[in-house]
């Protein structure tokens, strides 16, 4: 079983494929900087929804960090946080499945499925469109005024990731 994490300071997706079929896709909201001060307390929550997952994972992968400052996007102290959390949650889940987990960058997962962003939709969307399209498994939230849940967005990464991963392990083999 995969476990795939889209990894980030407000909502932690996270999923769970065996053999191409969601087991688990939940995230994790950590926006709250009142209950979520600091990045160990992030950390911590996230570590928290890691350990509840009892299915034999024997692969995980995480998305990878932003490298790069990109105007208009994250800013400096984003990407810096970010990075320190990716690093903390890549030790817990090695320590707590002892795996090693591989890390993945976004941009490669989306392009397995030829997803790309447009003029008008961010890659982000298109991956959740997608989804929509291909995978009636993958459970859309909308809140009280019809929009997207902002989480379901890190759900969508968190199972792209998981989908390529499973795709790149049956190329490998």
């Amino acid at each position: 079983m995969i476990l795939a994490l889209d990894i980030s300071t407000s909502i932690t997706g996270i999923t769970v494929l065996d053999k191409n079929i969601i087991i688990l896709n939940e995230s994790v909201d950590t926006k709250n900087k009142k209950k979520f001060p600091h990045i160990n307390d992030v950390a911590l929550k996230i570590k928290e929804a890691i350990e509840d997952i009892k299915f034999p994972i024997t692969e995980i992968y995480i998305e990878e960090s932003l490298k790069s400052f990109r105007s208009g996007f994250s800013s400096a102290q984003t990407i810096s946080q970010l990075s320190k959390i990716n690093g903390i949650i890549t030790y817990i889940c090695e320590q707590h499945f002892k795996i090693r987990p591989e890390h993945v960058s976004a941009a490669t997962a989306r392009k397995v499925f030829d997803i790309k962003k447009t003029k008008d939709k961010t890659a982000k969307e298109m991956a959740l469109e997608y989804l929509k399209e291909n995978r009636k498994d993958f459970i859309v939230g909308i809140t009280k005024t019809g929009k997207t849940s902002p989480e379901t967005y890190d759900r969508a990464d968190s199972l792209i990731i998981a989908l390529a991963s499973e795709k790149f392990k049956v190329e490998k083999d």
